[in-house]
């Protein structure tokens, strides 16, 4: 059985605290990005500038890179 698996780039617009991956980014294409992911795949990882494949609910404090 394949699973579908969905990448999802992170974003500049963060929070300011240390946060869950899906919550630290705050932009709207970055919303709607992890909400498409969740519906259409089995599972979704973000691809952090700084902390590479990251786990939505790993928890991760806020940086700035590209």
């Amino acid at each position: 059985m394949s699973r579908k698996v969905a990448l999802v780039s992170c974003v500049s617009e963060k929070r300011t605290v240390p946060s869950p991956a899906r919550d630290l980014y705050i932009s709207d294409w970055f919303t709607k990005a992890a909400h498409y992911a969740g519906q259409v795949a089995d599972e979704w990882y973000i691809l952090s500038a700084r902390y590479e494949l990251v786990h939505p609910v790993q928890v991760l404090e806020p940086y700035n890179a590209t």
